[in-house]
């Protein structure tokens, strides 16, 4: 069972009337997202006090910014982040690279967990619907609606899009290739002009007003080079992936791009900044995919400019990104866009699936969440657990999720239809 409460009835008054209104709910577990966003639950010396049989389970999920930057700013930063991960009974990292990145022995005391991020349920659907579609089909009405979403979103028609998804501030960086794509755009000294118009296309929140601002004055003196989208809906911004001939992230920080792993699954080309989160991300994606295995291992470097494996490009530099788009789009080069493509989605669903049998083992090894009258959580795949019944829900909870896993698989593997999905 999920509570779900609107934002205005959390106490704002404190981290201790934060505590007392959590444990109003009698749950069984809480899941904290981001340290430092949520310090006033953590630092409040009731949560995750008392014994094992009294106290409410707390499992801690790291942001990126957690661990590359708000731990390290200073000494007390430090020493409040390990402080906070103290009173966790769990932590859940998206990946390797992230532990790494905390503090030195912040995890001690503690049992961490691995959990690559998975893919929400719309941008699945599009992306098996994708899957179905040849490539090169024509569909009169879906060209339509592209045109109209070209069009809302400011887009001239026949530039190429390169999909940006990212909040807007500082740490996101998304004016870092402004001046490489315009560049291209603008010279007749690239082999790609004038054939392949890009434009820098920036889809997300305004996090941060005065960096946004300037986001926005650079689009309106950049010659349709980079433009920023008004608000779109989930459905808008597949449709803006599907339409996209390269999906971007220029991130100074990550902890694990789930845009980027979304771009994967529906088969949208990744060219991005070549940070740990980045590199962390697409190396495990790129070791999940089982139906190219060479290509998984033949690593090309030019210089330390870009780096070329299974699942996309790395690039650490201005002319590196410029060498990206010439490696990928230009006609003759030695790169199979498709099968570097194939290799990126395989192994995004992958991840993805890999990501419920893991949090099931997470819930396994929290004492108090395990019921008491029914067998332990199993990974998918297992031997089923029975169905003990009874009010409260836990164990109907713990079957529903088990159900929804076997569903998954069955529509990952093609074992069941989209609208046999939907029903």
């Amino acid at each position: 069972c999920v509570v779900k409460v609107d934002a205005t009835e959390i106490p704002t008054d404190g981290g201790s009337a934060v505590v007392e209104w959590v444990r109003g709910f009698e749950v069984d577990m809480v899941v904290v997202l981001h340290a430092t966003k949520c310090a006033a639950l953590l630092d409040d010396a009731q949560f995750g006090a008392g014994d094992e049989s009294t106290r409410t389970p707390v499992v801690l999920v790291l942001g990126g910014t957690d661990v590359n930057i708000d731990a390290h700013l200073s000494g007390l930063a430090r020493d409040e982040f390990k402080s906070r991960v103290d009173r966790c009974q769990a932590v859940v990292a998206f990946s390797e690279s992230m532990l790494e990145a905390a503090p030195a022995r912040s995890f001690n005391n503690v049992k961490t967990f691995v959990i690559p991020q998975g893919i929400s349920d719309v941008v699945n659907m599009h992306a098996i619907e994708r899957m179905r579609i040849r490539e090169d089909a024509y569909d009169p009405e879906r060209a339509r609606a592209d045109k109209e979403l070209r069009k809302k979103v400011g887009v001239l028609p026949k530039d190429r899009v390169l999909l940006m998804v990212a909040g807007l501030r500082p740490v996101k960086d998304v004016l870092w290739l402004a001046d490489a794509v315009q560049e291209i755009r603008d010279s007749n000294d690239y082999p790609l002009h004038p054939h392949h118009k890009f434009c820098i296309l920036i889809v997300g929140p305004v996090l941060d007003e005065a960096y946004a601002e300037t986001v926005r004055k650079r689009a309106a003196n950049s010659n349709g080079a980079v433009v920023v989208a008004p608000p779109v809906g989930q459905e808008e911004l597949c449709a803006l992936m599907r339409m996209a001939e390269g999906f971007l992230n220029t991130s100074e920080s990550e902890g694990q791009s789930s845009a980027m792993l979304e771009a994967m699954a529906m088969g949208v080309p990744i060219l991005a900044r070549d940070i740990p989160g980045n590199r962390d991300l697409m190396m495990t994606v790129g070791k999940q995919n089982t139906v190219d295995t060479n290509f998984e291992v033949n690593m090309k470097k030019d210089g330390n400019d870009y780096t070329l494996i299974a699942s996309g490009i790395l690039f650490c530099s201005y002319k590196g990104f410029q060498k990206c788009l010439v490696t990928i789009y230009e006609p003759g080069v030695d790169i199979d866009r498709k099968r570097m493509v194939a290799a990126a989605r395989g192994g995004a669903f992958r991840l993805s699936k890999n990501e419920k049998s893991i949090w099931l083992k997470v819930l396994n090894q929290v004492p108090k969440v395990r019921p008491s009258d029914a067998n332990e959580l199993k990974p998918a795949g297992e031997a089923p657990v029975a169905d003990g019944g009874g009010e409260g829900g836990i164990t109907t909870g713990k079957n529903l999720a088990r159900q929804l896993v076997e569903l998954q698989e069955c529509l990952d593997e093609g074992l069941i239809t989209t609208e046999e999905y939907q029903v």
